[in-house]
């Protein structure tokens, strides 16, 4: 049984972003961002601030780096089996839904004690299996992503199989989808971007192929405007279907294909503290909603600086430590549970990573290039 395929930057660029979306939501508790009465020269700076960490982009980039990342330890050269199936679904209940049960139940526990809100034991089996958001609203995302769990691997199957009239055609068909607008679970509005992400290996190293290293860069300025689209026009232009957030899906999609390709000399994602964050992204995105509730309730009595301050400077810490905490005892447990339950059967690589090219093998004719015009020089020039 070959070893699972990982990428450690991509991970770091979930850390980021889950990042990005912890402090998003304590800075909203604030009240900052959105008092439009502050001074112009506090309001300026915090929109600023909300465009740099603007959490309703975070989580498209999540969508398109699921789309992509689930795929990598597919086996579909043999067609998609019962068996088969029925494994990825198993390893994503286990990957998702542990940790969404706990972040749940402490959610319960918080508006309890904090909250003085009493939950019937009905109210509770409820709230576990149907309206988790009523208490920790960040994880109607994880619903989408467990709903498109379940026509993911068909997908997978027409990206990878289909050949290139297949993949040209999906991609026209989950655009169409977006502007239909909502179906169940919103599949259909945030299916482009996990079809995006299943398309990077294909049309996103083409596209980072054709324009180079040097023209890569060049355009990145451009996805991450497009990417930070939605705080530049305000929430309002937000109400799905939106524009703004079809161009904050495009520009994720751009940046995960940008470090696919490049990130070999992106060396800052290596770092620990970012390989931190993304070893614990996913139990910190599920667990700090309901610690910024908890901790916003402890500083109603302060007047407004000091209680915003008090928000950040305690909820981001802790929100950390716990989402360590869970990452190590609930959610690495069962992720290991479902790989044994459920393991991976391939013969060989995944189809989908046929279609990837080697960190350096995109750049290699650039650098190839330069290096024969130095040699060519160096013996004309002794």
């Amino acid at each position: 049984m070959r070893d699972r395929v990982f990428y450690p930057r991509l991970e770091s660029l979930r850390g980021v972003a889950a990042f990005v979306v912890l402090v998003h939501h304590a800075a909203g508790a604030t009240g900052v961002l959105q008092d439009t009465a502050l001074p112009k020269s506090v309001f300026i700076p915090a929109m600023i601030w909300a465009t740099l960490l603007h959490g309703g982009a975070a989580v498209m980039l999540f969508f398109v780096l699921s789309g992509f990342v689930m795929g990598l330890n597919i086996d579909l050269t043999r067609g998609l089996t019962a068996r088969l199936f029925a494994e990825f679904i198993l390893r994503r209940i286990l990957r998702l839904y542990p940790v969404v049960f706990v972040s749940i139940a402490f959610a319960i526990v918080i508006f309890h004690y904090i909250g003085g809100r009493h939950f019937s034991l009905d109210e509770t089996v409820d709230l576990l299996l149907v309206r988790a958001i009523d208490v920790n609203p960040p994880l109607w995302s994880i619903k989408v992503e467990a709903a498109v769990s379940v026509i993911y691997p068909f997908l997978l199957l027409v990206v990878v199989r289909g050949g290139n009239s297949a993949r040209g055609l999906i991609l026209p068909v989950a655009i169409s989808c977006y502007f239909m607008g909502y179906g169940p679970q919103m599949i259909l509005l945030y299916l482009i971007a996990f079809v995006l992400g299943l398309l990077i290996p294909y049309l996103g190293k083409d596209l980072m192929a054709e324009l180079g290293s040097r023209g890569s860069l060049l355009l990145l300025p451009v996805a991450v405007c497009a990417y930070s689209s939605g705080a530049i026009v305000g929430y309002y232009q937000l109400l799905p279907p939106s524009p703004a957030m079809f161009l904050q899906i495009f520009g994720a999609f751009y940046l995960v294909a940008f470090v696919m390709a490049w990130g070999d000399r992106i060396g800052w994602l290596e770092q620990t503290p970012l390989r931190f964050l993304g070893h614990i992204s996913f139990s910190l995105y599920a667990l700090h909603y309901p610690i910024i509730i908890g901790v916003t309730a402890l500083f109603t009595h302060l007047s407004f600086w000091p209680q915003r301050a008090m928000i950040l400077l305690t909820s981001v810490p802790l929100s950390l430590l716990v989402a360590a905490a869970a990452s190590r005892f609930v959610e690495q447990p069962f992720q290991r549970l479902g790989r044994i339950l459920a393991p991976m059967r391939p013969t060989g690589p995944p189809a989908v990573m046929a279609a990837l090219p080697r960190l350096h093998e995109v750049a290699r004719p650039v650098a190839e290039a330069i290096n024969q015009r130095g040699s060519q020089g160096s013996l004309r020039n002794p």
